[in-house]
């Protein structure tokens, strides 16, 4: 398809051409399955990022990367609040350790994040959190919007330097 794109068989406006990249797996098993050992994933990525430059992109990928923007997490604000509410109410400020929980695992995987808690108090392991916990940007990355992504990275970056916690 890319081949096709590059030599004008194929256009990026069409509609199919967005929906095929929105809807390709990045998980690694094309570059296992190929014989030339390309990184597909990070060829559809780019795709989708020529697709967001181009003003192309889904109309979810556009409110995902609003609620990363306005809310922190592409899930909503309200989606794994209950965990986080738990782990600030355990967090140690000022502590060495810094759990950062991340959207996905806050919104997808709160019993694993519950398992992680649990296991620091049983231990007696003192820990902080950022609140509030700022999605760290790889979704975007992943739909394409690098610049977005890396306003959001940078953000992350400058909250986990602030927290002075040294792990």
């Amino acid at each position: 398809m890319l081949f096709a794109l590059e030599h004008g068989l194929l256009k990026w406006e069409d509609p199919a051409v967005t929906d095929v990249f929105y809807k390709s797996f990045t998980d690694g098993l094309p570059q296992a399955w190929c014989a030339g050992h390309y990184d597909a994933d990070e060829l559809v990525i780019d795709a989708r990022h020529t697709l967001i430059e181009k003003g192309l992109a889904p109309e979810e990928v556009k409110r995902a990367a609003a609620r990363i923007q306005l809310e922190g997490s592409p899930y909503g604000k309200d989606k794994g609040r209950d965990i986080f509410r738990e782990m600030v109410s355990d967090a140690t400020p000022g502590a060495d350790l810094l759990v950062f929980a991340g959207c996905a695992a806050r919104s997808l995987y709160p019993a694993s994040l519950r398992a992680l808690r649990n296991l620091l108090r049983s231990r007696g392991v003192a820990y902080q959190i950022l609140d509030p916990e700022p999605c760290c940007g790889m979704l975007l990355y992943q739909l394409g919007d690098f610049s977005s992504a890396s306003l959001q990275a940078n953000k992350v970056s400058q909250k986990i330097a602030a927290s002075g916690a040294k792990q």
